[in-house]
């Protein structure tokens, strides 16, 4: 089995176990990975890997792998990335939410509707990269709190999850006012309370 890093070939060695997830740990114990390194980029067998299917490594045998190829980034500057484009996407989120409330207070319906399912997949997609910051790079605001009850993100993920609630059962009932008035009077804040976030969590790498 070839295994390379950064375009280096580093292996494999003796110690590196049998799945994908002992590999990247005698990796990291042999140095060839830092330990101020994430991984950005995994390939088995030219088969790219997302970062969602990372959560499969300690289930992939490496018996019959040919080639895995890594790619590593500092995980300072992997952050800091990440947490810029996270502004830009918030940015955006806010001005959307005013507009799809604007447009539940005017119609047509069947637009605002379709914009408000839109405005709700870029909010996943924002949340998921504070999530991912947040435990690929250790950013956990709640680190001194087990309960999390201190932890401004964790407050602001209840409360936006609480508001879609809300903003489900109004589009059930079709109660286009109310899902209006909660857009603006609970969701943006949330999203404008997310701007401090950022930036502590900027701060921190």
């Amino acid at each position: 089995m070839k295994v390379c890093v950064n375009d280096k070939v580093v292996g494999p060695s003796p110690g590196d176990g049998a799945t994908l997830d002992a590999l990247l740990d005698s990796l990291r114990t042999r140095g060839e990975i830092g330990s101020d390194e994430v991984v950005v980029g995994l390939q088995v067998d030219r088969c790219s890997w997302a970062p969602a299917d990372m959560d499969r490594l300690q289930q992939t045998q490496l018996g019959g792998v040919g080639e895995v190829l890594i790619a590593t980034e500092d995980l300072r500057g992997y952050a800091r990335r990440i947490l810029t484009d996270a502004g830009s996407m918030l940015a955006v989120l806010e001005e959307a939410t005013g507009r799809v409330a604007d447009e539940f207070r005017s119609g047509p319906f069947e637009k605002a509707n379709m914009d408000l399912f839109n405005l709700l997949h870029a909010l996943q997609r924002f949340l998921a990269c504070l999530y991912h910051v947040t435990n690929t790079c250790g950013l956990d605001q709640g680190s001194g709190d087990p309960q999390g009850s201190g932890d401004p993100q964790r407050q602001l993920m209840a409360q936006v999850a609480g508001t879609l609630d809300l903003v489900q059962s109004s589009q059930e009932r079709q109660d286009w006012a109310s899902l209006a008035a909660q857009l603006e009077m609970d969701l943006l804040p949330a999203l404008k309370g997310f701007e401090g976030v950022l930036h502590t969590m900027t701060a921190e790498v």
